[in-house]
């Protein structure tokens, strides 16, 4: 569990709420568990699948490196939380059905997991209560747009996700946005609206081919880390040194001509 948790996954729900409360398949301690008592689940790393249906009252379920019985989700209601990483048997539309009969998903988190065509997250803004999402290394053609009107997420983290495609990406309705990270999204351009979210305090856009940083940057005054490393910027605005409150800037990896 520990390598789980450093990884830097959402884990808000996990630390406020089910720290105490998770259990692990295969244990003796969750064998004689009563099922319907059963809240919160971690699988990792195991052998053979793990039948959710026997566990319908689970708010919290995290799926990492293991084969998933994709079939047993479907009984599934109360989910606050679900993350997977490396899954590569989810059926058809699994993963769409899933999320459908949880509207009330607070943190939904999927990492090297490959999607059918039919799991293309379409259908996302109906999570209104979303607060922490992330999508990583996961093949998605024709992303929806509906991501950036989640105007209550606080934290979002989207890595190798193709956003060059369509029209103007526009941030501008995430006015909760606490932490924002857009890495290897293959973004030339900064995304519109940046410079209206007031809450934001970590801005990650790293390994993007991004030439400038607009001058706006300085006036994000909650700002206390910016990641630019890997972009092919030539120097950095001068607005940045007017960030009242940063602590961390990494912009390594650069071809820096000239810095103010």
């Amino acid at each position: 569990i520990n390598a789980f948790v450093s990884r830097g996954s959402p884990m808000n729900l996990y630390e406020q709420r089910y720290r105490h409360e998770i259990h692990y398949p295969g244990t003796e301690e969750f064998k004689s568990t009563e099922p319907l008592s059963v809240r919160a689940v971690y699988y990792g790393y195991g052998r053979g699948d793990f039948d959710c249906s026997a566990h319908p009252n689970l708010h919290y379920l995290s799926y990492r490196f293991v084969s998933v019985g994709w079939s047993g989700l479907s009984a599934l209601r109360w989910l606050e939380h679900f993350s997977c990483e490396q899954v590569y048997t989810i059926p058809p539309c699994a993963l769409t059905d899933l999320l459908s009969k949880n509207l009330n998903l607070i943190e939904l988190g999927i990492d090297k997991t490959k999607l059918s065509a039919g799991d293309k997250l379409s259908g996302i803004g109906q999570f209104k209560q979303l607060t922490h999402l992330r999508v990583t290394d996961v093949e998605l053609a024709g992303f929806p747009d509906e991501i950036f009107k989640l105007a209550q997420l606080e934290e979002l983290e989207l890595t190798a996700v193709d956003l060059s495609a369509g029209g103007t990406l526009d941030l501008s309705a995430l006015k909760r946005l606490r932490s924002l990270r857009l890495v290897n999204c293959k973004l030339a351009s900064m995304p519109a609206g940046l410079d209206r979210l007031p809450e934001l305090e970590l801005l990650d856009l790293t390994d993007n081919p991004l030439r400038v940083l607009p001058e706006y940057i300085g006036s994000l005054a909650r700002l206390q880390e910016l990641r630019v490393a890997g972009c092919s910027l030539e120097t950095l605005p001068q607005s940045i040194a007017d960030l009242p409150r940063i602590k961390k800037i990494d912009a390594t990896r650069n071809g820096f001509t000239h810095l103010p």
